[in-house]
């Protein structure tokens, strides 16, 4: 997960009026088309008491993705799919409604990535940037595309002075990417994602 050097605990006068932690986090679930894999993602929000999980590689399309925990009172949902591609594309947030009744808006790059706006107490804007980029190489100029808006969308929130996090599958070496820096060297393209996040001035926070 790659965040804003920020603290984002709430407190009564600062990011929320609500007596515990955000915890967010990520799992890929290769595929949420069976009652049985959605009832486990639920379960594991439950367990591990997590206010906001994003999905990736979900292989929904639009239409099913709409009728996913529709019944469910406690928490909101958000996708953003690919019906022409769904077989390898897909994310999704699920939402605590704690913290969902502060979502003003919701942006999307088809497939690839979902982006909500909270506004929370003391007129913070506070940005969750949700990401699957392409596990195939091969889709460079596509790649560099999603590249490219990722880019713009943070270049905006931050003139909006939000504080954001990125998080997701950003399938590309983080490790690599450093190494290669270190010995002056220029990175692979893929991996050009960190550039992109580190002159944002995001950080790593990937716990073990």
């Amino acid at each position: 997960m790659i965040v804003q050097p920020i603290d984002i605990r709430p407190s009564i006068d600062g990011i929320m009026d609500i007596k515990n932690t955000f915890k967010i986090t990520t799992i890929n679930v290769s595929g949420l088309n069976t009652t049985l894999k959605q009832e486990q993602v639920l379960n594991y929000m439950k367990i591990n008491k997590i206010s906001c999980l994003i999905v990736t590689e979900t292989k929904l399309q639009t239409a099913s993705a709409k009728m996913i925990y529709k019944d469910y009172k406690d928490i909101t949902t958000w996708w953003s799919c690919d019906d022409d591609n769904h077989f390898s594309t897909g994310v999704g947030i699920i939402m605590n409604n704690d913290y969902a009744k502060y979502v003003i808006k919701k942006d999307i790059i088809e497939g690839r990535a979902l982006k909500l706006t909270l506004l929370l107490k003391g007129k913070i804007r506070f940005t969750i940037i949700a990401i699957y980029n392409f596990s195939n190489n091969s889709y460079k100029d596509e790649i560099l595309e999603f590249y490219t808006k990722l880019e713009e969308i943070l270049t905006t929130e931050k003139k909006l002075k939000a504080q954001i996090v990125c998080i997701g599958d950003f399938n590309a070496s983080y490790d690599t990417a450093i190494a290669q820096q270190k010995a002056n060297r220029k990175i692979f393209w893929k991996d050009y994602i960190f550039q992109i996040l580190k002159k944002n001035i995001m950080i790593d926070i990937n716990l073990p």
